[in-house]
């Protein structure tokens, strides 16, 4: 008989690994000479070995999704990028909460990330959606950290690194932006209904009519004054020429 040394599961001496480790096995002593050596150096007892216990593992083990973090490594990527129009970008960063990508061409891929673990195989794996152009920048086997935020059942990554190294890719306006110029444009819009539904037209034209009669008053009022000092200059002009003439 063949044990594995991690997991303790025991096989046929045809086994050479460890089919859930996948580790080499380790030959297991027949029955009559494990007795014979533990009788002989333990004084007739028999000792057998406790079964392998990973929970000091699993405890060390820094776990796939921390809250809105991921950690583990990358499996596969499927990258997809597809046209789309102006207002179909901005209708999924409203609802979907995506990044507003400039250009004609959306890129998104899906990451999906297994977690590091020291048994050798892995038990939990997500999936985490990176907007903008990653082709040759994330691939299988390498180290994917990334801070996500949930949407539709989505994970979506804020910000990704790959070995250590930010994933840098073209420029992405966030949703939060698309979202609050929309909000200002229906407020704008809400207010421009509430001005005419209260009077707004008739109150503006009546100020502006009562301004430009203040005006015209002014006006008047300084035509009166300057009609006046031309008069009188101009009186003064002809007495003075009809002086001198006479003398």
């Amino acid at each position: 008989m063949k044990r594995c040394p991690v997991c303790g599961r025991e096989y046929s001496d045809s086994n050479e690994y460890c089919e859930n480790c996948f580790v080499d096995l380790v030959s297991i002593p027949s029955n009559t000479d494990q007795s014979t050596d533990a009788s002989a150096s333990s004084g007739g007892r028999v000792n057998t070995p406790p079964p392998y216990d990973d929970r000091n593992a699993r405890e060390t083990e820094e776990p796939l999704l921390n809250g809105n973090h991921v950690h583990g490594n990358v499996v596969t990527t499927n990258q997809q990028q597809y046209y789309q129009a102006v207002h179909t970008k901005i209708i999924n960063a409203l609802l979907k909460n995506e990044p507003f990508q400039f250009g004609h061409t959306t890129f998104s891929t899906i990451v999906r990330v297994d977690e590091i673990s020291s048994r050798g195989f892995s038990e939990n794996s997500i999936d985490v959606i990176v907007f903008g152009n990653v082709q040759g920048i994330i691939a299988p086997g390498d180290t994917f950290d990334a801070n996500v935020r949930r949407s539709f059942g989505r994970y979506i990554a804020v910000d990704a690194r790959v070995n250590d190294a930010p994933v840098r890719t073209q420029t992405l306006m966030p949703a939060i932006i698309i979202r609050l110029v929309f909000l200002l444009i229906i407020a704008a819009i809400y207010g421009v209904i509430h001005f005419l539904t209260n009077g707004g037209i008739s109150k503006t034209a009546d100020s502006i009519a009562v301004a430009g009669m203040s005006l015209f008053d002014a006006i008047l009022s300084i035509g009166k004054e300057l009609f006046v000092v031309v008069i009188a200059v101009v009186l003064l002009f002809y007495l003075l020429r009809m002086f001198f003439r006479g003398r």
